[in-house]
């Protein structure tokens, strides 16, 4: 079956007329006639528009779309507006008939398009090796065909799927020569993405002045943009690190309070502040910003969310208050998806505290050392002195 059979049989499924339904998809009337005598192919834009309205799932309309199309730039575009919406696996789809059509029909002309964008649809479905493959097969594509921003990108993407497989020193060489490249380009914000990857790696290094320094050459390149808040929020990190808390405390107040910032942003600042109130022993407007923080929460990933309830159940037991410790414990513990290394380790702990069943997540085999340090907090607990220091 195809397209044009798909959507005369859900027209009349549906008991609309041909000008009925080209209302209901926002196209011409002449337009829809002419694609279900299959005298037009529709581009992915109408395809995109029409569908949902005549309620046609992409399961049924995709495999028929595939059949027919052999276009790769209208295959490359279709696979982009999937992208753009998060349907993963329908991008990689149309990606792989872009790919057969690139190589059989066109001599290669989309492969480096068609590998940098099965890359990224790897990497966002967190399949990082895959990712890694495609990334590598961009780089070498952009070294035989030399086209300086691409390379530039292939670079940026190596480093950036070395580092979420653990490779931290090649990912930071990667991300290095990507943004050098950048510079060379004058691709400013390329360079600001660029610096940011740069102090994150750095500041799990703990490479501490190094990775300031980044995230301020960030913090400058990417002003009233996006991720601007993630650099500003590296910056007061890596104060907190390198001055102590009390320094970073005026900078993470100024980020949550900042109404040009995401939620997901105000989020990681009343956090982050809660955690470095709470070294400072001010224990009562750590609580403040948790709550703040909390009512976020549907902005926030499982992580930050389970960090949130763990830095709740450190605050109200330094508190005393034992009820709510409980209470925010059971809620960490019902967070689905992977957790930071420290609260697990940190939640572990607590439990005995709290003479509670521990959390079901395996404590990690190496456990990070972060600023926020909840795991010193629960072992200070532990201790029965708050003032008692580790070594």
């Amino acid at each position: 079956m195809g397209i044009s059979e798909v959507l005369q049989e859900q027209r009349k499924i549906l008991g609309l007329t041909i000008t009925e339904a080209a209302r209901l998809g926002g196209i011409p009337r002449a337009y829809l006639s002419m694609i279900e005598a299959g005298k037009r192919a529709p581009s992915p834009q109408t395809i995109f528009r029409v569908m949902p309205a005549l309620d046609i799932p992409t399961e049924t309309w995709l495999p028929a779309y595939l059949t027919e199309e052999s276009r790769c730039q209208h295959l490359m575009r279709l696979a982009h507006l999937f992208f753009g919406e998060g349907s993963y696996e329908a991008a990689r789809k149309v990606l792989a008939r872009a790919y057969f059509v690139s190589r059989n029909e066109q001599d290669g002309r989309y492969n480096t398009e068609i590998y940098h964008l099965l890359g990224k649809v790897y990497s966002s479905r967190g399949q990082h090796i895959r990712a890694l493959r495609w990334f590598k097969l961009l780089d070498r594509a952009t070294r035989h065909f030399p086209e300086p921003y691409m390379q530039a990108v292939a670079t940026y993407n190596l480093g950036t799927t070395l580092f979420y497989l653990g490779q931290r020193v090649d990912a930071l060489k990667r991300l290095d020569e990507a943004h050098d490249r950048f510079v060379a380009l004058r691709k400013w914000y390329e360079v600001g993405i660029a610096s940011l990857w740069r102090g994150n790696i750095l500041l799990k290094m703990h490479e501490y002045p190094e990775a300031h320094h980044a995230y301020r050459r960030a913090s400058y390149f990417l002003r009233r943009k996006e991720f601007y808040g993630d650099a500003k929020l590296g910056e007061a990190i890596t104060v907190a690190m390198l001055q102590g808390p009390s320094d970073a405390i005026p900078l993470l107040r100024g980020i949550a309070d900042n109404p040009n910032m995401n939620a997901l942003i105000h989020g990681k600042a009343h956090i982050n502040l809660a955690a470095a109130l709470r070294q400072t022993g001010q224990y009562l407007l750590a609580v403040q910003e948790i709550d703040k923080g909390l009512r976020l929460r549907a902005h926030l990933p499982p992580s930050l969310q389970a960090g949130t309830f763990a830095e709740a159940t450190l605050c109200h037991l330094l508190l005393k208050d034992r009820a709510s410790a409980r209470f925010n414990f059971e809620e960490y513990k019902k967070v689905p998806g992977p957790k930071d290394s420290q609260d697990v380790a940190a939640m572990h702990i607590i439990s005995g505290v709290l003479g509670l069943a521990a959390p079901g997540d395996a404590i990690p085999a190496v456990i990070e050392d972060d600023y926020e340090q909840r795991l010193k907090a629960a072992l200070t607990i532990l201790n029965g002195s708050m003032l008692a220091e580790l070594p």
